[in-house]
């Protein structure tokens, strides 16, 4: 089995489909929730959060 195959295993579970799903909508949550500068760090805290994981 090639390494491409192995690395790609992940993206099949369900775990990590509902993952992508989860960052979407907190993606949007805080487009929608939490707009304008004051609140730009907390925002920023969340989107990050997925960027790092992944």
């Amino acid at each position: 089995m090639s390494e491409k195959a192995l690395l790609a295993g992940y993206k099949y579970l369900l775990t990590y489909q509902y993952s992508l799903v989860i960052c979407d909508l907190t993606a949007e949550f805080c487009q929608t929730f939490l707009p304008g500068r004051e609140l730009l760090r907390q925002r920023d805290q969340m989107t990050q959060v997925f960027d790092s994981e992944g």
